[in-house]
């Protein structure tokens, strides 16, 4: 029930008194926990109060392309947010990840050859635009071991990316070490 009044209040933004899309209200300092009947009652008077809003009698607005319903731009605002917060889960997991792979770069820095044949995830910034995009790769050798600093050691990456059959070389132990790949 709390969903649906929900539901109301953020995405549908309905109007109403504020206690109608609580589920507890203080009365004399004690604080109230609505019970189910209650909470039906609140959004049946939210429902009430907001006609427009409901999804069967759905008023039309005209546009220049014809007609597209209250409920229409709802959904495509909706998916857009489910989209971004999409992302922000997704970034949040790389960091995560991220953070976790600083864990076994000791034992990468000690034999550089464990990387060869695993499969990467590679951070790379757009110059002109700033757009962070992740490439999926897999490492195909070591092109040359630094001996003074493993982090310098040169690899061999084929990258799947399909307008391009490229391998590229990359510092890739100083790049998971500034924790662009994973």
């Amino acid at each position: 029930m709390l969903a649906q009044i929900n539901v109301h209040r953020v995405v549908l933004h309905s109007k109403g008194e504020k206690h109608l899309f609580h589920q507890t209200q203080t009365l004399q300092g004690k604080k109230n926990t609505f019970d189910l009947p209650t909470l039906i009652s609140h959004l049946k008077q939210i429902i009430r109060q907001n006609p427009g809003l409901s999804i069967a009698n759905e008023p039309q607005a005209e546009s220049s392309s014809g007609s597209v319903s209250l409920a229409t731009t709802r959904a495509f605002k909706v998916l857009e947010t489910k989209s971004i917060l999409q992302q922000k889960v997704a970034e949040s997991r790389k960091k995560v990840t991220v953070k976790q792979q600083k864990n076994v770069l000791p034992s990468l820095l000690e034999n550089t050859e464990q990387l060869v044949g695993r499969r990467v995830s590679h951070r790379v910034t757009e110059e002109t635009s700033d757009v962070v995009l992740w490439y999926e790769g897999t490492v195909l050798e070591v092109i040359k071991i630094s001996q003074k600093n493993p982090c310098k050691t040169v690899y061999l990456i084929h990258y799947d990316i399909e307008e391009e059959d490229l391998n590229w070389k990359f510092l890739l132990l100083e790049n998971m070490q500034k924790g662009t790949l994973f």
